[in-house]
């Protein structure tokens, strides 16, 4: 596996990571041998305005994720 490269941005008080297409690829490969899960907070989207004040309030403690 090659090293990432990862680039930080924030942007409207959410932070996040951009990386290579490829490095995502191996990034998911490699998740799915080891067995590793992401660790996320979900809001059906009825709730999307509470879910929103949650991730800027800095109070979420993973990805926040909109469920359908």
């Amino acid at each position: 596996m090659a090293k990432m490269k990862v680039a930080q941005v924030q942007k409207a008080g959410a932070d996040f990571a951009i990386v290579e297409p490829n490095d995502s690829e191996d990034t998911l490969r490699f998740a799915e041998l080891t067995g590793v899960r992401p660790m996320i907070e979900t809001y059906p989207l009825a709730r999307v305005n509470e879910a929103y004040a949650h991730m800027l309030s800095g109070r979420a403690q993973f990805r926040v994720v909109l469920t359908m």
